[in-house]
């Protein structure tokens, strides 16, 4: 009877430890995809944002991550990947930060603010006439 009630102590300890475990994902997730909306429904709403391909070994931005307390915003100016852009940068091109191979595309840094002398650099205009035709002469 005493060996009986030892092994259910220990399988219901193992339950809870696993039950605390499985919650700790969604409840990650979801602190991810309230700090940023747009990765709702992407590749980065999933588990490999943060871990590698077999959880739960942890990728670079995973390990930082957990390293910062699980502040997102500590690791936000962070290259966790050391591929060149920050994490934030990869997080809003929807890339992964824990993935060197997966950068952000050109066309995401496009989307940065040009230049304010951009305009006077812009080809596609046609510059004005400045050549005067005066109707006196």
């Amino acid at each position: 009877m005493i060996r009986l009630t030892r092994v259910s102590a220990v399988l219901a300890a193992v339950a809870v430890v696993w039950a605390v475990g499985a919650e700790a994902t969604p409840r990650i997730q979801r602190l991810f995809t309230t700090r940023y909306p747009a990765t709702v429904g992407s590749k980065l709403a999933k588990c490999v944002t943060c871990h590698d391909v077999k959880p739960p070994a942890l990728n670079p931005f995973g390990k930082e991550l957990k390293a910062a307390h699980l502040s997102l915003a500590a690791v936000e100016k962070k290259d966790s990947d050391k591929d060149g852009f920050s994490n934030l940068a990869e997080i809003k091109a929807l890339a992964y930060p824990g993935d060197p191979k997966d950068k952000p595309t050109a066309q995401a840094d496009s989307s940065r603010a040009a230049p304010a002398d951009s305009a006077a650099r812009d080809t596609s205009r046609t510059p004005p006439d400045t050549t005067s035709k005066s109707p006196h002469k």
